[in-house]
């Protein structure tokens, strides 16, 4: 009798698990059909069935999950759903806009919160249109109820976009207006920040070479008596051993970055050669003059340098 009701017990289990794997395949396909509240009362049902089983924990996370996100009759969650399940060719701008206008008018939650993520990044991401991608992670951040960890994504994004449309210093306020202030994202850009300024620097001082040279009278060089007077063979020669002969040794030891070598050595040729122009102009003028033009030459063969090696990110490991 008690080996009967043993048997009974387990033939009771058994059938309950059974029926609880039913529910949860029907849970499943309700969810794949975008039928959020259907896929609720089903999960509901397989949790009944057996709730000591593995497969509660499951029902219970599914449960908690979609009844949190159930504001405006699960509607904003299904259409969420379904921008979810977009391929990536599906995803266009018009599907987006569309989205976006959508979320308009849905209630505030998680719903809308995480559409407003999903467009955000669609646009930073898979569009590829910072300035979009800029105003939905605005709308993003402005969301209330925002969780701690949702902010920080939120302005994460934004600083993202802040970046790619040329305004480093932005996208570091943005960082910093949620704590995020001291984060190595943060330290990245304030070091485009300096880089870019940088930047600006090292063209300045090529175009006040030039200004420079030309306004102290080196345009004369360009005469063609001379010309042949500063571009000697043998003035060629020197630049081209002073030149390349650092070119060679460096690429022996790194292959890989022969090109920035090759490219460093053509940019201060160029320089070079300007300067020697320059100061074949300046032949018949003062000592001074030529000087001014030296010197300037030399802080342009420092900047055409650093634009070369920003350009090739080797600056990168000495922080600049």
């Amino acid at each position: 009798m008690a080996a009967a009701g043993v048997e009974a017990q387990d033939a009771g289990v058994v059938a309950s698990r059974a029926r609880q794997a039913a529910l949860v395949r029907e849970a499943d396909r309700a969810e794949s059909e975008l039928r959020p509240r259907d896929a609720v009362a089903l999960w509901q049902q397989a949790l009944a069935a057996a709730p000591t089983s593995r497969v509660a924990a499951r029902c219970e996370t599914r449960i908690a999950y979609l009844t949190a996100r159930s504001e405006g009759d699960y509607r904003p969650l299904a259409d969420l759903m379904q921008m979810r399940t977009l391929p990536t060719s599906a995803l266009s701008v018009a599907v987006l806009d569309g989205f976006a206008r959508r979320l308009d008018g849905y209630p505030h939650g998680h719903a809308r919160r995480e559409g407003r993520e999903l467009v955000a990044d669609a646009w930073l991401g898979r569009l590829g249109d910072a300035a979009r991608g800029r105003r939905a992670y605005t709308l993003w951040l402005a969301e209330p109820s925002l969780s701690d960890t949702e902010r920080r994504l939120a302005a994460s994004g934004l600083a993202r976009s802040y970046t790619q449309l040329g305004d480093p210093a932005a996208a570091l306020e943005t960082m910093r207006s949620v704590g995020l202030g001291a984060s190595t994202d943060a330290d990245d850009l304030r070091t485009e920040a300096r880089r870019r300024l940088l930047r600006v620097v090292a063209w300045a001082l090529l175009a006040a070479f030039v200004i420079v040279g030309v306004a102290l009278g080196g345009h004369r060089g360009f005469r063609a008596a001379n010309l042949r007077r500063s571009l000697s063979p043998i003035r060629l020669a020197a630049a081209a051993w002073v030149l390349g002969g650092p070119l060679v040794i460096a690429s022996m030891f790194d292959h890989a970055a022969t090109d920035t070598f090759v490219t460093l050595a053509l940019a201060g040729g160029c320089v070079l050669l300007l300067a020697a122009i320059l100061g074949g102009g300046l032949v018949e003028r003062s000592a001074r003059r030529r000087r001014l033009v030296a010197v300037a030459a030399f802080v342009a063969m420092l900047g055409a340098g650093f634009l070369v090696l920003d350009r090739a990110g080797f600056l990168l490991s000495l922080g600049l």
